[in-house]
């Protein structure tokens, strides 16, 4: 997690240098409701990653310090057991945030 706080307070400090909005950093070093969020685009059957692109795309216009993480951890398994998959999203997702 102290890797994950490490990469928030790093773009939040990017985003200040670059004329961003001041609410998103908090006093002391704390993070509050305006601080980094992390969006995971996940595609549907038979999909792939690439398929969420045009809609990541598009929130980044109007959420532009927004992170993204489009998700390929079942990208060839997508006829498998939900269960299943849903422990490799989440395996991913922890991947990505440590």
């Amino acid at each position: 997690m102290a890797r994950l706080k490490e990469k928030a307070m790093k773009h939040q400090q990017s985003i200040k240098e670059n004329g961003g909005d001041n609410r998103q950093s908090a006093s002391n070093g704390e993070f509050n409701e305006y601080g980094v969020h992390l969006w995971v685009l996940v595609h549907g059957f038979q999909g792939n990653s690439q398929d969420m692109k045009m809609i990541k795309n598009n929130i980044a216009l109007v959420f532009p310090e927004v992170m993204f993480l489009m998700s390929s951890a079942n990208e060839d398994q997508t006829e498998g057991d939900i269960k299943e998959m849903g422990l490799r999203l989440a395996q991913e997702v922890n991947t990505h945030i440590s």
